[in-house]
């Protein structure tokens, strides 16, 4: 449970955990609250801080107080590195990309986990193939990869991997639920394709009802979900 101090005002914050049920009863005790669905945070007005101080020890929480809400500088970010080898591409109309999505692709195999923060039309999805792509020319072994995007990006994800790297790609659906291991198996795809809907439909074996699950531990994962070396996850 995390609890913020505001000038007017308290926000508690319920972390979905093990004491997720029991912190709730205990802010549900409060005389007044409500809860933000904005923010998802419960709101509690300040001249309750007593029973807010009785809260957070009863459940081991701190009380954070917000002192100033304004951004705060914190340091400079470092430039990003050079990539200091060619990534060879092979896009039919000898396109290549620009010196900001090289310079991506570098920092990228270097975190190795990173978000890509880039605004709407800078080319992620292209940095994001060519950061595997180039991983694999410096010999690491990033695929077979899984691709998570919204449903009406399947297609171009598809379409961009075989445009650029010639890398065959597969679209995750029934006919393939049950044997779309074996197609990497056999050395005929190395990238897979779903959507968030159908993220339970092919990798989870079981998990408890809705309401039930308490953590991510609760869900057992079919053994095939071991097999992929990378994931990229499109917003």
């Amino acid at each position: 449970m995390q609890i913020l101090q505001y000038p007017n005002e308290f926000h508690i914050h319920i972390p979905f955990n093990n004491w997720r049920n029991r912190n709730l009863e205990g802010v549900k005790k409060l005389t007044i609250r409500k809860f933000d669905y904005a923010k998802k945070v419960w709101v509690v007005p300040s001249y309750l801080e007593a029973e807010v101080q009785r809260l957070s020890e009863n459940h081991y929480a701190k009380i954070v107080k917000v002192e100033n809400t304004k951004p705060q500088e914190v340091g400079e970010i470092e430039p990003l590195p050079d990539l200091d080898f060619e990534i060879k591409l092979s896009h039919p109309q000898g396109f290549d990309m620009r010196e900001y999505q090289k310079k991506g692709v570098a920092r990228g195999m270097q975190l190795k986990r990173f978000i890509n923060g880039d605004e709407q039309g800078l080319g992620k999805t292209l940095q994001s193939i060519s950061t595997l792509y180039a991983a694999k020319e410096r010999g690491e072994n990033p695929f077979p990869a899984l691709i998570i995007c919204p449903a009406s990006m399947k297609n171009t994800w598809q379409r961009e991997w075989t445009q650029w790297t010639g890398i065959k790609s597969m679209i995750l659906d029934d006919k393939n639920k049950n044997t779309w291991h074996r197609f990497h198996e056999m050395g005929m795809v190395d990238v897979f394709i779903t959507n968030y809907e159908s993220l339970k439909k092919f990798f989870v074996l079981d998990m408890p009802p809705k309401g039930k699950l308490r953590n991510s531990m609760d869900i057992k994962m079919k053994p095939t979900v071991d097999v992929f070396k990378s994931v990229i996850i499109d917003e």
